[in-house]
């Protein structure tokens, strides 16, 4: 069991960085998005294309090249990852406020590359700056062959804090189901799911963190402090949602 995984980001902090992003910066929003609600790897996520999502754009069909498929001669797995309504509506929208810059069928292009979609490296180099600037460093001592020791600011925060994130939030709304997390994060074993969930502070997320952060994306109304809306899980393991506005005690 994993206590406590570094490179965490936790609600306040997402919200935090949400609100720090710009307007003209909503190609970067979107991938944290996708990384945040549909799971995505930093590498997958830049390289969405359009037509990698069913036509009403509830499911997004993502190459898996982590199962080690390859290695065996064999073409890499293609999951089918469920897309969250409200990650829908902001696709739906990207794509029509940015169709006029689009290039190909990539939905994050590159402004560089002609045919190409914006590059893992310039995506983490934005997020890096995005996370110096909000302050999320740990004080760590490094200690270096043949050299004395020193004390440096360390990110705490990476890319693939939004997938450990995504992960315990599955697991927290499927009751600790890790065999139903284990499927949704694409993983090959158990264990390596185990290993991306927040045990030390399992992240007590309420429901309504769906409408604050459509919000903080688009702008939409949240709903009433006293209302919020479920995503819960049905029979099947499916992600099943329920617009429900239920009372708050």
């Amino acid at each position: 069991m994993n206590l406590r995984p570094s490179r965490f980001i936790y609600e306040h902090e997402l919200m935090m960085l949400y609100k720090s992003i710009l307007p003209s910066e909503s190609k970067q929003k979107l991938v944290v998005t996708l990384q945040c609600y549909c799971g995505l790897r930093s590498c997958e996520a830049v390289g969405v294309k359009i037509t990698d999502f069913s036509p009403d754009f509830r499911w997004l069909s993502v190459v898996n090249t982590k199962t080690g498929r390859q290695h065996e001669g064999k073409r890499p797995r293609v999951d089918r990852v469920p897309v969250p309504f409200f990650v829908q509506e902001d696709i739906k929208r990207y794509i029509r406020d940015n169709w006029a810059t689009l290039k190909g069928n990539y939905l994050f292009a590159s402004d560089l590359a002609q045919d190409s979609h914006y590059s893992k490296k310039s995506y983490w180099k934005w997020l890096g700056n995005k996370i110096s600037s909000l302050g999320f460093t740990d004080v760590a001592f490094t200690l270096e062959y043949g050299k004395s020791g020193r004390v440096q600011n360390v990110k705490r925060i990476g890319s693939h804090s939004f997938r450990r994130f995504y992960i315990t939030n599955v697991y927290n709304r499927s009751n600790h189901n890790l065999k139903l997390t284990k499927e949704l994060a694409r993983h090959v074993k158990i264990e390596t799911t185990d290993k991306y969930i927040n045990h030390f502070e399992v992240l007590e997320m309420a429901p309504g963190i769906v409408d604050r952060l459509s919000n903080a994306f688009n702008g939409s109304p949240c709903l009433p402090k006293n209302q919020k809306r479920i995503t819960s899980f049905d029979e099947s393991g499916q992600i099943e949602e329920k617009r429900l506005l239920v009372e708050v005690h």
